[in-house]
Parts: C-alpha cells; sequence; structure tokens
C-alpha cells in the first residue's frame, strides 16, 4: 500500500562527490522493518575494495511514506484529462469515426496514452528532468502512436500487418508514408508531430526508433511462422518469444 521512495535514488552507484566529499556507493538498503514484519530483517554486506578502508561513512536519509492508489489516481485522472486535450482534436479533424465507434476503441486509446503518460513521467524523473508540458504533449502523442501501431500489426490479420511493416520502413528511410485510409492518415500526423517535439537526431533515439521496428518486424515473422504448427513450443521457440516480447516493450519505452 505505500511507497517508499528513497531520497537517494537519483544518485547511481559507484565514486559520487556529494557536498564535496567522494563517497563510494556500494548499494542502498531500507533500515527498519514493517510494523507486521514480526522483527527486524537481516541485511546482505555489500561487497568493498580489497584495499585498506581508513572509515565508513554511512549516508542516512529519511524515505517519503505516500500511499500509492490515491497518488496514482489522482496523476491518472490528470493525464487523462490532458491527454484528451491534446488527441481529440486530431481525431475529430482526421478520423472521426474512432470517436462514434461502437466499441469503445476511442476511450481505449486515451486510456492507453493515459498509462504511457504516467510511465513517460516514471522515465523523466529517473532521469532527472522536469515532467513539464512538452513532455506531457509527448506522451501523449506517443501513447496515441503505439496504440495505433499495435492495432495495425495485432488487429488486421497478417497481410495488414506485412503492409504496415513494409510502408513504416520507408517512412524511416525516406520520411514518407503511404496513407490508405483516416486510421494510417491519423497515425501519420501523431508521428509527425510526436517526431517535431523530439530532436530526432539523437543516436539514442534513432537507434531505439529502429530497434523497435525490428522488433516488431521480428514478432510478427514469428508469429506467421508458429500459425501452422501444432503441438507444444520448443524451448528455443519460448526464448525467442520471450526475447521480442522483451524488446517491443523495451525499446518502446526507451523511445
Amino acid at each position: 500500500y505505500y511507497s517508499v521512495r528513497s531520497q537517494m535514488r537519483p544518485y547511481p552507484a559507484g565514486l559520487q562527490r556529494i557536498a564535496g566529499v567522494d563517497y563510494d556507493l556500494r548499494g542502498m538498503a531500507e533500515i527498519g522493518s514493517d510494523a507486521n514484519a514480526g522483527g527486524a530483517r537481516r541485511m546482505p554486506c555489500t561487497s568493498r575494495p580489497d584495499m585498506p578502508i581508513a572509515a565508513v561513512h554511512l549516508l542516512m536519509t529519511p524515505v517519503l511514506l505516500a500511499p500509492i492508489a490515491d497518488e496514482l489516481e489522482a496523476l491518472a485522472k490528470q493525464y487523462r484529462r490532458t491527454t484528451e486535450r491534446y488527441l481529440a482534436p486530431l481525431v475529430r479533424t482526421h478520423y472521426p469515426a474512432l470517436i462514434s465507434k461502437d466499441d469503445n476503441e476511442y476511450r481505449k486509446m486515451i486510456e492507453f496514452s493515459t498509462k504511457m503518460t504516467l510511465v513517460a513521467q516514471a522515465c523523466t524523473e529517473v532521469a532527472g528532468y522536469c515532467f513539464d508540458e512538452r513532455r506531457q504533449r509527448i506522451g501523449a502523442l506517443y501513447g496515441c502512436c503505439c496504440f495505433l501501431a499495435d492495432s495495425f500489426i495485432d488487429d488486421f490479420g497478417e497481410e495488414a500487418a506485412l503492409s504496415y511493416l513494409a510502408r513504416f520502413e520507408i517512412l524511416l528511410r525516406e520520411g514518407w508514408f503511404d496513407v490508405r485510409n483516416e486510421r494510417e492518415k491519423l497515425f501519420y500526423i501523431v508521428t509527425s508531430r510526436l517526431f517535431a517535439g523530439r530532436d530526432v537526431f539523437h543516436p539514442m533515439l534513432r537507434d531505439a526508433i529502429v530497434k523497435l521496428y525490428l522488433a516488431q518486424q521480428r514478432d510478427v515473422q514469428m508469429r506467421a511462422s508458429l500459425a501452422g504448427r501444432t503441438g507444444s513450443l520448443s524451448r528455443q521457440d519460448l526464448e525467442d518469444l520471450r526475447a521480442s516480447t522483451r524488446d517491443r516493450g523495451g525499446h518502446a519505452i526507451v523511445v
């Protein structure tokens, strides 16, 4: 129920200078126990260099106890409003049928984009930056982009998935996307605005985008190769599926 967030979390491990003093940060441990834990817990020792040590300094800081449910619910409500403010005008202009569909797909897209905005805030704060309005807008656009891209891959059959991948490769290489319907038009508009808000020449971003595309491509190819098979999956099949799922989600978070 409670989130214990150490104030030292922004500091990486290793040699760090804090308030003019060099510290070799070997690890972090929570001292104390939960009221219902039934006694103190043993803490394993951290490794130390094989050399004489003159002194050991303990860096101690209080932790913040905050109810997770209340905090996340408040953030979700806030980002749900901002996400819809960013995306609703684009949908009404370029793909109005999405709002009027009976399957609540528009609401699903807003909820997914809200979740991606929450993930974006976590990633931004871990990296030590402020999650400002610009980054909130990027988070909402990226959530919409991922929602539509996943639908091209997963919801309309293998032929549509392969067509999307082929045309998205052209988008990555040449900046051009062959738009065939309103759904794809919305995807292209959102992607264009997303790229306009980011430094797409940053090596890490370009590498993550390409690797995300390759992970999507491998996922579709693997799915097609397993479609006609019967019986249980081999150990190698399971490893490949695990790696594909990891890369598809991991590179999406990096982007």
